[in-house]
């Protein structure tokens, strides 16, 4: 079950360590920040602009209403110039007409009429001239307020226009930019979460390897038949354990599983799975690993170390028709490429011959010797012993 979950927490954990996750969380919420910090300082320039908005539309209203007001006036004014001037020119054309000397009812000469038509035409020309000034200074109050109305007009419309640019902005650029950076936020937390959670399960792992370790290294008193693996001390086991762990960690074991070897069987356990129900492939990939790692010993512990392994297919390519391996049940190319290459870099003053149908083309081989035999007499090597054919 733990090798299940972790497999699953590294698919999702896309390749990001904990140190990257906490890294780029730290920078997408320095950037959130930013992007907040950014809406409030918009927002509120959209606050002060429908502000003054309010206010010109105010200003606006106002010199239209007063215009519409002195337009009012000013046609009264027109009106009363009209009236004066029909009443002017009337009495200056009634000048022109005698006046009757005789009385039309009764005959008699008149005698004495008074003449009020001069004060009356003064007076219309009085009023006239007042209203005409009047007039004139009206139509360049006139001319200034429409002046002012085109100026709020071009200001609102400016205003209008920044605060719909603010408002698009906001809601179409930085709002959807913070959204982006939230979304961001919970999955690189979940990334973190989940590192923890393999941490956990590898420490977890660990423990319980160890514990069963310790549990199939217990001296069972009980039991006195001679058993040639108990002349090899706890420190022994737990060395042999402790390198073939890493060493398959390092061959490239799909999962990075723990291991052990199992003091009952002298075999190895990968994760909770008993070699024995391996593949074919990777069971061969196991058998390399462990006698490589008993070599490495005999070279640190041995007195008289051989300093020689033989190897047979330690890969069982899909080539090795006499053991009818599936695609399946082979190595993968990782652990086939990490498997060489490990032994290349680790071999020193040993000896390993290695005997396979197909290696990997992706390993720095350095000095290694390679010979290819071609079961044919006329073309290279034919077989291991040059002697026979």
């Amino acid at each position: 079950m733990l090798v299940k979950r972790k497999k699953e927490l590294q698919q999702q954990a896309d390749g990001l360590s904990i140190e990257d996750a906490e890294q780029k969380l730290s920078e997408t919420l320095r950037q959130a920040d930013e992007i907040e910090a950014k809406i409030v300082k918009t927002t509120e320039r959209s606050r002060i602009l429908l502000k003054q908005i309010y206010q010109v539309s105010a200003q606006l209203e106002e010199a239209q209403f007063a215009g519409e007001r002195y337009h009012a006036l000013e046609s009264q004014y027109s009106s009363d110039l009209k009236r004066l001037e029909f009443i002017i020119d009337g009495k200056l054309k009634e000048k022109k007409i005698v006046p009757p000397s005789n009385c039309p009812y009764c005959g008699q000469a008149l005698e004495n009429v008074p003449s009020v038509e001069e004060n009356y035409i003064e007076t219309a020309e009085i009023e006239y001239n007042k209203i005409k000034l009047h007039l004139s200074d009206l139509q360049t109050v006139i001319r200034d307020n429409d002046t002012k109305i085109d100026k709020l007009k071009d200001q609102l419309y400016g205003l209008d226009e920044e605060n719909g640019y603010i408002e698009y902005k906001i809601n179409d650029e930085l709002k959807l930019a913070a959204a982006d950076l939230q979304k961001k936020i919970v999955l690189f937390q979940d990334v973190i979460d989940m590192q923890k959670e393999l941490y956990a399960i590898d420490k977890m792992s660990a423990e319980l390897n160890t514990d069963a370790y310790k549990k199939e290294n217990e001296e069972d008193f009980s039991i006195r038949t001679y058993n040639g693996r108990d002349s090899l001390t706890p420190e022994t086991w737990k060395e042999l354990s402790t390198s073939l762990n890493q060493m398959i960690k390092e061959c490239g074991y799909p999962g990075d599983p723990e291991s052990r070897l199992n003091k009952d069987t002298a075999d190895v356990i990968v994760g909770a799975k008993y070699k024995k129900n391996e593949g074919k492939g990777y069971r061969a990939y196991l058998n390399t690993i462990m006698l490589f790692n008993l070599m490495k010993y005999f070279e640190r512990k041995a007195e008289y170390a051989p300093h020689l392994l033989i190897l047979d297919s330690p890969i069982l390519s899909l080539k090795e028709k006499k053991y009818d391996i599936s695609e399946k049940e082979a190595a993968t190319k990782g652990m086939r490429h990490s498997l060489f290459q490990y032994m290349v870099d680790n071999c020193w003053e040993n000896q390993v011959i290695i005997v396979e149908n197909e290696i990997p083309e992706d390993v720095d081989y350095k000095d290694s010797y390679i010979q290819e035999f071609s079961k044919d007499e006329k073309n290279g090597r034919c077989g291991f012993l040059e002697s026979e054919h």
